[in-house]
Protein backbone atom coordinates (compact mmCIF):
# COMPACT_ATOMS: atom_id res chain seq x y z
CA UNK A 1 0.00 0.00 0.00
CA UNK A 2 1.57 3.18 -1.39
CA UNK A 3 1.97 6.27 1.35
CA UNK A 4 -0.78 8.28 0.12
CA UNK A 5 -3.18 5.35 0.66
CA UNK A 6 -2.05 4.63 4.14
CA UNK A 7 -2.79 8.05 4.58
CA UNK A 8 -6.51 8.05 3.82
CA UNK A 9 -6.67 5.09 5.73
CA UNK A 10 -5.73 6.63 8.67
CA UNK A 11 -7.46 9.61 8.49
CA UNK A 12 -10.73 7.30 8.02
CA UNK A 13 -10.00 5.57 10.93
CA UNK A 14 -9.90 8.75 13.23
CA UNK A 15 -12.80 10.16 11.73
CA UNK A 16 -14.44 7.13 12.42
CA UNK A 17 -12.83 7.50 16.35
CA UNK A 18 -13.93 11.04 16.86
CA UNK A 19 -17.59 10.17 15.61
CA UNK A 20 -17.95 7.95 17.77
CA UNK A 21 -16.94 9.85 20.98
CA UNK A 22 -18.85 12.23 19.68
CA UNK A 23 -21.80 10.77 19.84
CA UNK A 24 -21.95 9.64 23.46
CA UNK A 25 -21.83 13.62 24.41
CA UNK A 26 -24.55 15.73 23.55
CA UNK A 27 -25.02 19.09 24.59
CA UNK A 28 -28.36 19.47 26.52
CA UNK A 29 -30.16 23.11 26.78
CA UNK A 30 -32.73 21.90 29.41
CA UNK A 31 -33.15 19.07 31.95
CA UNK A 32 -32.82 17.66 35.74
CA UNK A 33 -29.83 18.25 36.67
CA UNK A 34 -27.80 15.32 37.90
CA UNK A 35 -23.93 16.46 38.36
CA UNK A 36 -21.94 19.15 38.23
CA UNK A 37 -18.41 19.90 38.33
CA UNK A 38 -16.09 22.58 38.00
CA UNK A 39 -12.78 22.75 35.75
CA UNK A 40 -9.57 24.45 36.74
CA UNK A 41 -8.02 26.30 33.64
CA UNK A 42 -4.96 24.71 32.42
CA UNK A 43 -2.21 24.72 29.55
CA UNK A 44 -0.28 21.55 27.74
CA UNK A 45 1.39 21.13 24.76
CA UNK A 46 0.50 18.63 21.89
CA UNK A 47 3.34 17.02 19.49
CA UNK A 48 1.96 17.37 15.93
CA UNK A 49 3.99 15.31 13.28
CA UNK A 50 4.98 17.45 10.32
CA UNK A 51 5.84 14.77 7.77
CA UNK A 52 9.78 13.72 6.78
CA UNK A 53 10.15 12.87 10.64
CA UNK A 54 9.54 16.36 11.74
CA UNK A 55 7.54 17.44 14.90
CA UNK A 56 6.06 20.97 15.80
CA UNK A 57 4.92 21.52 19.47
CA UNK A 58 1.59 23.49 19.53
CA UNK A 59 0.51 24.89 22.86
CA UNK A 60 -3.01 24.58 24.34
CA UNK A 61 -4.91 26.72 26.48
CA UNK A 62 -8.51 25.47 28.06
CA UNK A 63 -9.81 27.95 30.24
CA UNK A 64 -11.79 27.75 33.29
CA UNK A 65 -15.47 25.71 32.78
CA UNK A 66 -18.78 24.84 34.82
CA UNK A 67 -20.74 22.24 34.01
CA UNK A 68 -24.11 21.36 34.91
CA UNK A 69 -24.73 17.51 33.67
CA UNK A 70 -28.52 17.25 32.85
CA UNK A 71 -31.32 14.70 31.75
CA UNK A 72 -34.17 15.35 29.79
CA UNK A 73 -36.28 11.90 29.89
CA UNK A 74 -34.12 9.75 27.60
CA UNK A 75 -31.44 11.90 27.05
CA UNK A 76 -28.73 13.50 29.25
CA UNK A 77 -25.28 15.41 28.03
CA UNK A 78 -23.59 18.33 29.65
CA UNK A 79 -23.89 22.11 29.57
CA UNK A 80 -21.52 25.00 30.11
CA UNK A 81 -22.46 27.52 32.41
CA UNK A 82 -21.40 30.81 34.16
CA UNK A 83 -20.04 30.13 37.64
CA UNK A 84 -22.81 32.26 38.84
CA UNK A 85 -25.53 29.77 37.24
CA UNK A 86 -23.06 26.88 38.51
CA UNK A 87 -23.36 28.21 42.28
CA UNK A 88 -27.14 29.03 41.55
CA UNK A 89 -28.13 25.33 40.74
CA UNK A 90 -27.93 22.02 42.28
CA UNK A 91 -28.16 18.32 41.78
CA UNK A 92 -32.33 17.66 41.17
CA UNK A 93 -32.83 21.12 40.10
CA UNK A 94 -34.67 21.43 37.05
CA UNK A 95 -32.83 23.56 34.47
CA UNK A 96 -32.98 25.88 33.47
Amino acid sequence: MGNTAYQGVKSAALVGVVAVLVAGCSDLERGVVTDKKHFDEYSSVVSVPTGKGGITFVPQYQPERWVLYLRDGDRSGEHDVSRDEFDKYQVNDPYP
